[in-house]
């Protein structure tokens, strides 16, 4: 059974038509509980944990009076349910994540659930057992923040957030607030600076997220690489994470095997100061950084949570550094590629990567060359080219971490560096859509790096 909870205030209009809908469109067995909150202006969090308290219900929905829920919204919801899972969320027009898709795509994704970082608020389902542990919602937030307080209780206890992609409800958002400030009872500037501060305040004791540096923290680290006898900067993407789950990849490029997944985690459960891993998860946005360009993945609490099953050290840095300081920041790279070019450099990598631009930009001295795809199938036979000492570059995909490891186990005195993609940037070769997305830049940096 399900308790669906609805505040009033004074949008007759618009919650009369959400509590219609409600009943029309909810065939799971549920209860509606209605509490006009207009007069008495209660603080939200402590209105609804002193309603979750008074329910017999085994979930709660927090549903607010502007959502208006679609046929077979509930029972979609409740199959994203399993004993990880404490919140679920619906798909929508209107919200500030990765829930806001269309009507016509949330009907395709009928039963697609899709772990996230945090669900949205206009319409919140829970486990009543999971808001008891974790000990219910803040109480001294404003209007605004409850629901991501409490979904960084959730996270410390270990539960998940779940987007249910197939259910539909549709949010007209700010109706309450948008009323409230016509009359003059409230301000919406005010209220959102308020919650941001608590939240700030909040998150500091309640966050368990993974943090990894800023890229020009990185950055800083990889120019000090260059001086140590011993060094790695060792990247895992998204791609690398969901193969130590057991994903298969995406495409033909390198096939998942045992043999790799074995070496890409003893690689990533290596923690020594000098042997730097940097993951594609909890990394903070930073400016020009957009969908598909560098931008934190909404799926980040499931990296998050993979990460966690091997390792209990969070010392992390940032994987897309030299990607993204190269495209928009330039200037602020060109100390550590002529630190870089004053060395033995080698690159390892593709044919079609062994380039007068590779080999100008980084003053390359040798090119190993591999394997377009399936290049750890025969690490073998291009493995023991690599000089056992230098710099290295190695742009040679998921084997990058495999290579990274060999050498640092052989006790080689080689600094490595994973730059992925980046070969294919400079070398115009479309290959991600950071890539085509940026193109317009890389003349720029070749241009300034050359000229420098």
């Amino acid at each position: 059974m399900v308790e669906i909870i609805l505040i009033r205030y004074n949008l007759k209009d618009i919650e009369d038509k959400a509590i219609s809908c409600i009943k029309k469109n909810t065939k799971y067995p549920y209860e509606l509980t209605l509490f006009d909150n207009y007069k008495e202006k209660i603080n939200l969090g402590k209105l609804w944990n002193k309603l979750i308290k008074d329910s017999d219900c085994e979930y709660i929905c927090l549903l607010n009076s502007d959502a208006f829920v679609s046929e077979g919204w509930l029972t979609e919801m409740i199959k994203g349910f399993n004993d990880d899972v404490a919140i679920v969320g619906p798909s929508t027009n209107y919200c500030l994540n990765c829930q806001k898709i269309t009507r016509e795509k949330a009907n395709e994704n009928r039963d697609q659930y899709e772990e996230i970082d945090g669900c949205s608020g206009f319409c919140y389902l829970l486990k009543k057992s999971v808001w008891e542990e974790v000990g219910g919602f803040p109480e001294d937030f404003g209007f605004y923040g409850q629901e991501s307080a409490f979904g960084l209780k959730v996270k410390k206890f270990g539960y998940k957030q779940v987007w249910a992609k197939g259910a539909w409800v549709e949010h007209l958002g700010h109706a309450s607030s948008s009323k409230a400030e016509q009359n003059n009872e409230f301000s919406e500037v005010k209220e959102r600076h308020f919650s941001r501060q608590r939240f700030a305040r909040f998150k500091k004791k309640w966050d368990t997220s993974i943090k990894p540096k800023c890229t020009e923290e990185t950055l800083k680290k990889l120019e000090e690489g260059l001086d140590k006898n011993r060094f790695a900067y060792v990247r895992f993407g998204d791609g690398d994470l969901l193969q130590m789950q057991g994903w298969y990849g995406r495409n033909d490029n390198q096939f998942f095997s045992l043999e790799l997944l074995k070496e890409k985690i003893e690689s990533f459960q290596i923690v020594e100061p000098d042997y730097i891993r940097s993951v594609m998860a909890g990394t903070e946005n930073e400016p020009n950084m957009t969908r598909g360009v560098f931008a934190r993945y909404a799926e980040d609490s499931k990296y998050q949570s993979i990460i966690k099953k091997y390792t209990d050290n969070f010392d992390f840095y940032n994987p897309i550094a030299l990607h993204y300081l190269m495209a928009f920041y330039p200037e602020k790279v060109v100390n550590f590629i002529k630190k870089l070019q004053s060395k033995k450099v080698i690159f390892v990598g593709g044919e079609h990567l062994h380039n007068e631009i590779i080999q100008k930009v980084f003053n390359v001295n040798q090119f190993i060359e591999t394997f377009s795809s399936q290049a750890y199938e025969k690490i073998d036979k291009w493995y023991p080219q690599i000089p056992k000492n230098g710099v290295i570059l190695l742009a040679v995909g998921r084997s990058s971490g495999a290579v990274q490891k060999r050498l640092w186990n052989e006790k080689c005195k080689t600094v490595t560096f994973d730059i992925g993609s980046l070969a294919d940037w400079l070398s115009g070769i479309r290959s991600r859509t950071w890539i085509w997305k940026t193109e317009n830049k890389v003349q720029n940096f070749i241009k300034r790096i050359l000229k420098n």
